[in-house]
């Protein structure tokens, strides 16, 4: 069953610059995020919500959405009325300057028409509505109002908000105005997205923590915050997460437009998709980037990073880790290999990763059993942001948190401890436990996992018992431990067998003496030979 997401605001003409042309788009922040929502979760029913005059360039506005997949009824044609416009200039480094035409424009009325008491009932039976900072902006300070009580009755009938900040000061009667409405709409609030930048403007922060904070005051549960390049921060029940951006250089940088607007579509698309909130903001990041390395708001859809959202949002724990363990599944299947590595400099991972990626073994399973693995971790994720990245030998608690906040993927632990399968669950983040006997197999069956790393693969019986246990239990192996390049393609021959971890292709003396040229040959061996 879709998810059905209201997005409300006001979508403008954009124009902007193309070498010594003007082109013409459409734009507008929530336009943007819903455009991108509904790419980025075939399993959302995006509706807009705002009006549109009754000239052409309105019609034609809505016949684009329509072929973006969204949802066009809740937004009403005005007379006498026409969308805004506005100009986007772009500097050398990519970063844009706006001018607005939009003080008398259709969505500033949306309230106002013979339909909106209707939209407004309407809306009630929503799932999840977004809205941000310029949709109550552009409304007169009567019609907020309006609009925050038929937001506070939404919320009281279970209807989830989001919020992005995007506080434009040239849009507000006065600071006063904005800062009440802030506080009241984040009030209602359950998922915020704030910009630093707009945070220090608008409260006169000076630091990120006074930020984050307030928004705890104001009852926010989940808190994104946004900073360009620079890593993000969740936080949410307790905990708060880092999650690195994806370095491009300066050259890469085209346009800035909807950067934001596209990292929170990206965001709240995986969260709607059941997925953790390291797992979606890393989307959210790559999307963004995508978004940027193209001119205009609205990039093309065969440019779009891939999305492997199959199933929609289900509400408890289990089904949610669900969805993340069948991408897992069909990532480990098309990878084969995981190469483990004990890594003792983390200053070496780099070097390290790159052979691995160049020889086409785009996978790590980083062990903790050094003191370097959640820096190692960290390092390869930042530098490379598309690698799959698991954290090995995991064994407690505090080292399930610092796989997650250095960027790991998924966790492998080398035996079954129900209270870490349980934490990493309760956090979001997909585990392999390790296993050797039918029993273990069915304690993990009992916690909804389906995918188990049979270890150690050949002192407990080999291909033998791995096909005894895949004849009995409906789950899915990873065996490790023996694995080489004598008997990788025995196991991987067995229908259970999605992957092997092994270390042949990074023995640890070659790793020691830096020695990458030799083991990019080996990787580019080992997948040679599959």
């Amino acid at each position: 069953m879709a998810i059905n997401v209201a997005v409300i605001g006001e979508c403008m003409i954009e124009l902007s610059e193309n070498q010594a042309n003007i082109v013409r788009h459409f734009g507008g922040d929530t336009l943007n995020t819903a455009v991108y929502l509904t790419r980025a979760n075939p399993n959302l029913s995006v509706y807009y919500v705002s009006a549109l005059g009754t000239d052409p360039m309105s019609s034609a506005m809505l016949e684009q959405w329509q072929k973006e997949g969204v949802h066009t009824e809740l937004v009403q044609r005005l007379d006498n009325k026409l969308p805004g416009l506005y100009l986007i200039e772009t500097d050398r480094q990519g970063e844009r300057t706006f001018h607005y035409w939009r003080n008398d424009a259709a969505a500033r009325y949306w309230l106002r028409s013979p339909k909106a008491s209707m939209i407004c009932q309407q809306l009630l039976d929503f799932d999840y509505i977004y809205l941000s900072g310029i949709s109550l902006a552009i409304l007169s300070l009567e019609d907020r109002e309006l609009f925050l009580q038929q937001l506070a009755k939404c919320r009281e009938k279970g209807v989830k908000i989001a919020f992005d900040n995007n506080y434009r000061p040239k849009l507000w009667e006065s600071l006063e105005a904005a800062q009440k409405a802030y506080q009241a709409i984040l009030s209602l609030t359950d998922l915020a997205f704030l910009t630093l930048d707009d945070e220090f403007l608008l409260w006169g922060d000076s630091e990120e923590a006074q930020c984050v904070s307030r928004t705890i005051e104001f009852g926010v549960g989940e808190i994104v915050l946004k900073k360009g390049a620079e890593p993000c921060l969740i936080i949410q029940q307790g905990h708060c997460d880092e999650v690195p951006a994806i370095k491009l250089d300066k050259q890469s940088v085209i346009d800035t437009t909807a950067a934001g607007d596209s990292f929170s579509a990206g965001y709240l698309a995986r969260r709607l998709a059941g997925e953790s909130v390291v797992m979606s903001a890393r989307y959210a990041h790559l999307l963004a980037s995508t978004v940027i390395q193209h001119r205009g708001a609205i990039i093309p859809i065969v440019a779009m990073p891939h999305s492997s959202i199959k199933a929609p949002f289900i509400h408890s724990t289990r089904h949610s880790m669900s969805n993340s363990m069948s991408t897992l599944l069909e990532q480990l299947s098309a990878l084969k290999i995981i190469p483990v590595i004990a890594i003792k400099n983390a200053n070496d991972v780099v070097a390290l990763g790159k052979a691995l990626v160049e020889n086409g073994m785009p996978s790590a399973e980083i062990t903790f059993r050094t003191p370097a693995a959640a820096e190692a971790i960290r390092q390869l994720r930042n530098e490379f942001p598309k690698m799959i990245i698991c954290a090995g030998t995991v064994l407690t608690k505090t080292q399930v948190d610092q796989a997650i906040e250095a960027g790991a993927d998924f966790i492998v632990s080398p035996g079954f401890n129900p209270r870490i399968v349980q934490y990493c669950q309760q956090r979001g983040i997909p585990i392999i436990p390790g296993i050797n006997t039918p029993s273990l197999v069915e304690e993990a069956m009992e916690l909804g996992i389906n995918l188990l790393k049979f270890f150690p693969a050949e002192l407990s019986g080999g291909i033998g018992m791995l096909k005894a246990l895949s004849a009995v239990y409906p789950v899915s192996f990873m065996p490790t431990g023996g694995v080489n390049a004598n008997n990788v393609k025995d196991y991987l021959a067995l229908p259970r067998a999605v992957a092997c971890g092994g270390t042949w292709m990074v023995p640890s003396d070659l790793v020691d003496n830096q020695e990458w040229a030799k083991i990019g040959a080996l990787a580019k061996e080992a997948m040679a030979e599959l």
